[in-house]
């Protein structure tokens, strides 16, 4: 399935950086445009941190947990965004 972030995974140690509340995490470096990420509200900056009931970390990867999906699945993604965890629901698409 298809999310639409080019992503960084993050090491334990830059979570304990970003004082994260988790091991580590997803910094979304790009959304491409018109994708399931734009249009749940993820920016540029933004760190996932959960999506679909699975902490992000650097050895569970976002894209081994969004492995597991299908296109129209409804997944929750909680991210990291100027000190504040916010949580949403995105419906994956498929990769054109």
């Amino acid at each position: 399935a298809f999310l639409g972030v080019g992503f960084e995974a993050l090491s334990p140690r830059q979570a304990q950086e970003l004082e994260l509340p988790t091991e580590g995490g997803a910094r979304v470096v790009n959304v491409i445009a018109g994708s399931p990420a734009e249009r749940a509200g993820l920016i540029v900056g933004d760190i996932i941190v959960y999506a679909d009931g699975y902490e992000i970390d650097f050895y569970r990867p976002l894209n081994l947990v969004l492995g597991g999906t299908r296109e129209n699945d409804r997944v929750p993604i909680s991210y990291y965004r100027a000190g504040e965890i916010v949580a949403t629901n995105v419906v994956l698409g498929v990769r054109n």
